[in-house]
Formats: structure tokens, sequence, C-alpha cells
């Protein structure tokens, strides 16, 4: 059987937990976007035990560097590393909020459905579609939610523009390392400003990093990185909308 038909509904039921997580522990940005992102796509990529301790190693080993890199600082201005104050989890206060329990539904019927029907269309990354999804549902209020859909659709439509000369391109080895540096770099100046012009660099970033992973026809991926986006946003506003 279709292994994603088992990661679909699992993957909506980690939202759920991802996005009281979030609202208890006051994750910044909020919701369980990066969660989902990682749950759905490590599990959707066909493995053998040797391949998945090759990858935890790689993960980690990553991990460990970014942490090094973050604490540089720290050496400039010789200063001490500090335990940060965080804020005790409130789980019960989050699960108790108003419309929290409707929310967190909110998050495994958009992510189901939608999960649900790119896998059904036989699409290559229903991910796309749940990770969409995702975006539409976080926010603190409805027009900011319907808000960041309209950003995720209309940033995709326009990276995907962005996108297509890069991969016809293929850069191979430290060009592509390049590549993905710039990007990453791009998004990271503007994501806190304008989420539908950080998409113009998340989407070729993404699509880049794919490739480099497991290479694709440029035309079909380009296609369904735009319908797999629309449909989940669809779906995630259409859950909103009808749970107000």
């Amino acid at each position: 059987p279709d292994s994603r038909w088992l990661v679909v509904p699992l993957g909506a039921l980690l939202a759920a937990a991802g996005s009281l997580a979030s609202d208890a522990y006051r994750w910044h940005p909020p919701g369980p976007l990066f969660l989902v992102f990682a749950f759905t796509v490590c599990a959707m990529v066909p493995a053998v035990p040797t391949t998945v301790l090759v990858a935890a190693a790689v993960a980690s080993a990553s991990v460990l560097f970014s942490l090094t890199v973050s604490h540089v600082g720290v050496l400039r201005v010789g200063g001490e590393w500090q335990r940060p104050d965080l804020p005790a989890p409130t789980f019960r206060d989050a699960l108790g909020a108003p419309g929290a329990r409707v929310h967190l539904l909110r998050h495994v019927v958009a992510l189901g459905v939608s999960g649900a029907i790119a896998t059904a269309l036989e699409w290559a990354h229903p991910y796309w579609a749940m990770v969409a999804a995702v975006v539409v549902l976080s926010g603190p209020d409805l027009a900011s939610r319907l808000t960041r859909g309209l950003h995720r659709v209309v940033g995709t439509a326009l990276g995907v523009v962005v996108a297509a000369p890069i991969l016809l391109w293929s850069p191979q080895g430290a060009w592509a390392v390049l590549v993905i540096v710039v990007l990453q770099v791009l998004t990271e100046l503007v994501v806190g400003r304008n989420y539908g012009v950080a998409l113009l660099f998340i989407t070729p970033l993404a699509l880049m990093m794919g490739q480099l992973a497991h290479a694709a026809p440029v035309g079909p991926l380009l296609r369904d990185r735009l319908f797999e986006t629309v449909l989940g946003a669809l779906v995630g506003a259409v859950v909103l909308l009808l749970t107000p």
C-alpha cells in the first residue's frame, strides 16, 4: 500500500498537537508549520535503516553546527552563556482558551482533507498541500489567516517563476550550494517583513534542495508546487470559513 495514506492522517494529528504546543510554549513564529513540514517530507521519502541512520547523523550534525554558529556572538562580546528565561508551558490554559479545541480540529480536518485529495490525485508531493493548509490556519484571527493564505498562493506562483530558470540551469556541486545559500540569506532578510515576498526565495530554495536529493523533471515539479499549494490554501480557507 501507498505509505502516503498513513503519513497524511499522522501529519494531520501531529499538526493539531503542534498547534497546541505552539500556544502552550508561545512559539515564534506561531503554529506547527516547521513540525509538519519536517515530519511529512521525511516520512514520504523512501528509506531503509542505513539511510535513516545517515539522515539522523547529518541532521544532528547540522543542528549542532547551527547552534555553534548562533553562539559566536558570545565570544565576540566577551559574555557568558546563560540559560534563557523561558516561560513555563501552559497546556491547560492553551486548551481551555476560547475556540482552542475547534482550532485543533481545524488542523486535523484541513490537513487530512488536503493531503488525501493530493494523494488520491497521485500528485507527487502531498505534503505541499498540507503545509499550505497549515499556513492558512496560522495567525491570531480570521483576517490575518486568510491574508497569510493569499500570500502563500501569490508568493508561490511568483516563486515558481523565479525558480524556473534556476532549475533549468540545474547548478551542481559548489554552484548549487552557493545558490541555496544566497536564497536562504534573501529569505531571512525579508521573511519577517512580508511573507509573500519571502516566498519568492523560499520556493526556489525548497525546490533546489529537493532536486539535490531526488531530481525530477522541472515542468511537472513546478506545476505540482503551484497546484498543491493552491489546493491546501483553498481547503484551509474553506475550513476556516465553515468553523468561525
